[in-house]
Formats: structure tokens, C-alpha cells, sequence
């Protein structure tokens, strides 16, 4: 028996198949409604990018569920951030019991301890009414000095840890001080003159104010003078002084040396994290 086979019958063939297999592909889709098409989330909330083997990913805070595909894997990819934060590796400070005539500096050294340095100059002169330009000194107080402190901050919120930082110089603290310089002070045309050397220990609490923007410190201390003071003399207003070679007088004390309503700033930098 022989079978014929014309170009009719061929292209009836690829017909039936071309619709088996779409009627394959309609009944594996079966069940499957449009919500399953995973899509490209558009909220600005999303981040996406796609990989080198035609893999999308993408994140978000808000949706958790996982959309996958058969031609296309959807999974999250925890895109990093870029953190600004600013640390302070300083403080510059005044004394507001003596205003513009001194100027200090306090470095933080981890949660517990600071470092900190500070200059006192202030000259305080008060002119003669009686002389002819009005330019000689009858009287005036002038102190220029040099103050170095360690400070150990108390409490627990200053122990070592990195939550801990925002607390750094703030709350209760003692401190050792020490100080030198010279002086000049003069009365009537009379004064002494000599150098200086003190150092002890003080107590301070600081405090943020202005929203964290500034410090207060409220500080005390007491501890040892010791100093050698010279005299001398205005004989002619407006004239040099003249030192007495016969006089020198040691000065030992022992108490309050210091006070302070300090006003801190902090001096920050930006840091990329």
C-alpha cells in the first residue's frame, strides 16, 4: 500500500502541532492571575539593579514578601547606605568670670578621661586722672598664666562603650590641676611683682545647653600657692618703677585657688561611614 504525501497533508501537520503545543502552554498557565507577573516596584522607597546574569534584585523596608518567576529570580539585595556623622575631637572653652581674657582648649581621651589647657591674661589698668595725657597707671592688675588639667569623669554612662560617646564631658568630674605664670599689681603707684606656680585638685559638672549646641561648666578647686614677689615703686607719674633690692617676699597659701562658669563650644568634623 503506498501513501502519498502532498504538500497538503504537510501543512496540516504543522498545524496540529503548533496547536498542541499552544494548548500545552494554556493549561501549564492555568490558575495563574495577573498579580503573579512580577513588576519592577516604582515607589521611591525601592532600590533595584540588575545583575550580569539578567537577575533583578531589589529591596525595600516595606514589602516582605519574595516575587519569584520562572525566567526571571526576584530576592533581595541589602543595598549600603552611606552614613554622614560628625565626631568632636574638641572643645574650646572660656571662663565667663574673667569675659575675652582667657582661652582654653579640652580634648576628650575615650568616655572616662579629657585633657585640657587653658591661658589667663587679663590686664586690667586704670589710668591717672591727674596726668597730663592720661596715660600713666596709678593702679592695675595684670595675671599671665598657663593652666594644664587631667579630669576624670564619674558615673556610668561614661564607661566604655560606643553608646556612651554622647555622654562624653558632660555630668560630674574631678580634676588635677596645675598652673604658672606671673604677675604685676600695683596701687598707687606702689606694686609687687613675681612668679607663681599652684596646682591641686577642683570639682566640675557640665551640662549641655542650647539643644546640645554648647556646654556649661560649673567648676571649684582648691590647692597650694607658692610664689616670690618683689616690690617696686613709681617715684615720677608717668615715669619707670624702680624695684627695692632690699625686699623679697615668699608667699605660701593653702585653699580656694580657682572658680568657673565656663562656656564650652564644640568644634566638630564630618565623618563618612
Amino acid at each position: 500500500m503506498t501513501i502519498r504525501v502532498t504538500n497538503r497533508r504537510i501543512v496540516l501537520v504543522l498545524l496540529i502541532a503548533v496547536a498542541s503545543l499552544q494548548f500545552c502552554r494554556a493549561q501549564s498557565n492555568m490558575g495563574r492571575t495577573v498579580s503573579d507577573v512580577p513588576q519592577i516596584p516604582t515607589s521611591p522607597q525601592w532600590s533595584w539593579a540588575v545583575g550580569t546574569d539578567s537577575t533583578i534584585y531589589y529591596n525595600s523596608t516595606t514589602v516582605n514578601n519574595r516575587v519569584t518567576a520562572r525566567d526571571t529570580i526576584y530576592r533581595y539585595l541589602d543595598v549600603p547606605q552611606r552614613h554622614v556623622a560628625y565626631t568632636t575631637p574638641l572643645w574650646l572653652r572660656t571662663n565667663l568670670l574673667l569675659p575675652l581674657m582667657n582661652v582654653g582648649v579640652e580634648v576628650p581621651i575615650g568616655n572616662r578621661w579629657s585633657v585640657a589647657a587653658d591661658w589667663y591674661y587679663p590686664w586690667i589698668p586704670r589710668l591717672s586722672n591727674d596726668s597730663q595725657d592720661g596715660s600713666s597707671h596709678k593702679n592695675c592688675f595684670q595675671i599671665d598664666g598657663i593652666v594644664i588639667e587631667g579630669r576624670y569623669w564619674l558615673g556610668n554612662k561614661h564607661r566604655k562603650n560606643d553608646e556612651n560617646k554622647q555622654y562624653r564631658l558632660t555630668g560630674h568630674s574631678i580634676g588635677l590641676f596645675f598652673m604658672g605664670g606671673r604677675y604685676d599689681l600695683e596701687r598707687n603707684y606702689k606694686g609687687h611683682q613675681g612668679e607663681y606656680i599652684l596646682g591641686g585638685f577642683d570639682y566640675l559638672y557640665a551640662k549641655p545647653v542650647f539643644g546640645g549646641r554648647l556646654r556649661l561648666e560649673l567648676s571649684l578647686g582648691m590647692g597650694y600657692l607658692y610664689s616670690r614677689a618683689t616690690k617696686y615703686e613709681v617715684f615720677v607719674r608717668e615715669g619707670k618703677g624702680y624695684r627695692d633690692k632690699n625686699f623679697r617676699k615668699n608667699i605660701s597659701y593653702f585653699g580656694p585657688l580657682r572658680a568657673g562658669v565656663t562656656l564650652a563650644v564644640p568644634i566638630k568634623i564630618r565623618v563618612n561611614r
